[in-house]
């Protein structure tokens, strides 16, 4: 089944490359391409190393534990995941009003005040799930798993820290 699904879809491919260079002329501007080198190029490394650092820690600990501690970490990573997800919203939709207000002065103090907020708010949220990650493991997950609570306040207050990064360290 998959090799025919890989077959056809290669198939597939080289139709539809052929057809689209008889129908279009592909060139590269080389302004647009040196001014989105000049910003993309330096996002790379600081992308390969949030990579690097997002999975270094289970290799290191696979290596020093058991690959069943692994599993457990990996658990109360995921169950502490849930405040990134809810941190990387904020941070993608306040983006532009940011960027908006940045140059004002009343736009700074409000950004100040907002980020403040939010962080207390991030704050709670972590509180929230640490104080029921007991009762939330023992509903979502069996008992070799409920021992990852343990970790889930570092997992869930390292998230805070990098919600307050987006606000005051990211911008600059």
């Amino acid at each position: 089944v998959l090799l025919s699904q890989l077959l056809s879809t290669f198939v597939f491919f080289c139709y539809s490359f052929i057809i689209l260079f008889r129908e279009y002329k592909f060139s590269i501007d080389r302004g647009i391409l040196k001014n989105s080198l000049n910003y993309s190029l330096p996002l790379v490394p600081h992308s390969l190393s949030g990579w690097t650092l997002d999975l270094i820690d289970r290799v290191l600990l696979n290596n020093l534990k058991s690959t069943a501690d692994v599993g457990i970490y990996n658990v109360g990573y995921k169950l502490g995941s849930i405040l990134d997800f809810f941190i990387s919203s904020v941070h993608l939709t306040m983006s532009p009003w940011f960027m908006e207000n940045v140059a004002e002065e009343k736009g700074k103090y409000l950004i100040i005040r907002i980020s403040e907020f939010l962080i207390y708010v991030y704050s709670f949220i972590a509180l929230c799930i640490c104080f029921f990650s007991k009762e939330l493991f023992s509903i979502l997950l069996s008992k070799e798993f409920r021992e990852a609570n343990v970790i889930l306040p570092y997992i869930t207050f390292s998230y805070v820290i990098i919600g307050a990064y987006y606000f005051f360290g990211y911008p600059l």
